[in-house]
């Protein structure tokens, strides 16, 4: 189980997550997190040159040993040089990372793929560098299932990264995994713990949260009743959907990591069954900061 892991870095550079209080970790704590990864046998690596200095951070601890992720952002509307746009990027990640190629590039902006004047130029770009063997697979990033809908050559992509998590059950209810894997496409789960809001205790979680009581009173009286901590519930979940190949988690210190890691290797099918929402302000981190204190 702890195989199927990788270490999300947004937070390596940026204030991410909305239960982190302490900003972005020292380069040491970094340097930490990715020393106790190896040491716990993790070796994937999710980030973006969107998630501020995270790729010059990974290059300079050095990260040759890991499979690195990495995302192409939006397309300028402007840019009238798609593929050399896509290709900067690209060789301005490796360049960060210290790498010479990469095991996985996705889409961010799924969007752009739904439009033929973005989607022939990336996917030509991507195959290219596919090909060149500087990449090994490539596939898009979503916020939520709708996304795939309006991509009408998804199943030329080897992966979906999505949002799944106790709340947010979308990508199965929606029918996207069986579909994904009929077609052998890889599935990446990511925002297990909603970006740290499910981890956190009745009393820390920000008030604007406060519309969805009832949801949070079933969820905190679950974890008493059980004994279970929300870390535990929330990676037992995950673990126990069968159809997701890796998941993408955040760390704030290694700390964090090895808690994690404890609640993988003694993992159990211990779960809330019927705590779910289809709420965007809640279930997309996007939104929350049009949500108004209650």
């Amino acid at each position: 189980m702890i195989s199927k892991i990788s270490i999300g870095t947004a937070q390596f550079g940026l204030d991410y997550g909305v239960a982190n209080l302490n900003g972005k970790p020292s380069f040491q704590k970094s340097n930490d997190i990715i020393n106790e990864a190896k040491s716990s046998g993790i070796y994937m690596l999710d980030t973006a040159s969107a998630y501020g200095n995270s790729e010059s951070v990974l290059g300079d601890i050095g990260i040759s040993e890991f499979d690195i992720t990495t995302k192409i952002p939006s397309i300028p509307c402007k840019e009238e040089h798609i593929e050399k746009f896509i290709e900067n990027i690209i060789n301005n990640s490796l360049l960060n990372l210290k790498i010479k190629k990469l095991n996985t590039v996705l889409v961010h902006d799924s969007k752009q793929l739904a439009d033929r004047k973005y989607f022939n130029p990336i996917y030509k770009t991507l195959i290219s560098l596919k090909e060149r063997n500087i990449i090994s697979k490539i596939g898009v990033s979503i916020y939520k299932p709708s996304e795939l809908d309006k991509i009408k050559d998804i199943y030329k992509f080897d992966i979906v990264q999505s949002p799944l998590n106790i709340v947010d059950r979308r990508l199965e209810t929606s029918g996207w995994v069986d579909k994904l894997k009929k077609n052998d496409i890889e599935i990446q789960a990511r925002s297990i713990f909603l970006q740290g809001l499910l981890l956190m205790s009745k009393n820390s979680r920000p008030m604007k949260f406060n519309k969805w009581k009832n949801l949070w009173v079933s969820w905190d009286d679950w974890c008493l009743k059980e004994d279970i901590s929300p870390i535990s519930a929330c990676l037992n979940f995950i673990l126990n959907q069968e159809f997701i190949n890796s998941i993408v988690l955040g760390v704030d210190s290694k700390n964090q990591l090895k808690e994690i890691c404890n609640c993988v290797k003694n993992s159990s099918n211990s779960f809330p069954g019927n705590l779910s929402s289809d709420d965007e302000f809640l279930i997309n981190p996007v939104l929350w900061s049009a949500l108004k204190k209650k």
